[in-house]
């Protein structure tokens, strides 16, 4: 492989990644208190930080005991992910809308 061409893929995966980390910002200015699409990313990570903290110091580890629970199987899955593919995000999305479901009736 030439060096141009291992410069471009090493170009366009970077690229992939600062969007990915873009996106999961964006959805997390939507998430968090305080912020909006207006914030920063950094400011954006500190409010998360700061809400975590709040929610785990409100409900100690219940939330993040039932997160584990029901994301173990995907961990190993996600955290091997480079693709624009989450599994995480659709499995997510499938048991908040069971548990919204559930709530509904």
């Amino acid at each position: 492989m030439l060096l141009s061409q291992r410069r471009e893929r090493h170009n366009s995966k970077e690229r992939e990644r600062r969007k990915r980390i873009r996106l999961c910002c964006d959805e997390l200015n939507t998430l968090v208190p305080f912020c909006d699409s207006e914030t920063d990313k950094v400011t954006t990570l500190q409010w998360t930080t700061a809400f975590l903290r709040y929610i785990t110091k409100t409900y100690g580890d219940t939330f993040k005991e039932e997160f584990q629970k029901v994301f173990a199987h995907e961990r190993e899955r996600f955290g091997k992910s480079s693709s624009g593919q989450d599994p995480v995000h659709h499995r997510m999305d499938e048991t908040l809308s069971s548990i919204s479901l559930a709530a509904e009736q």
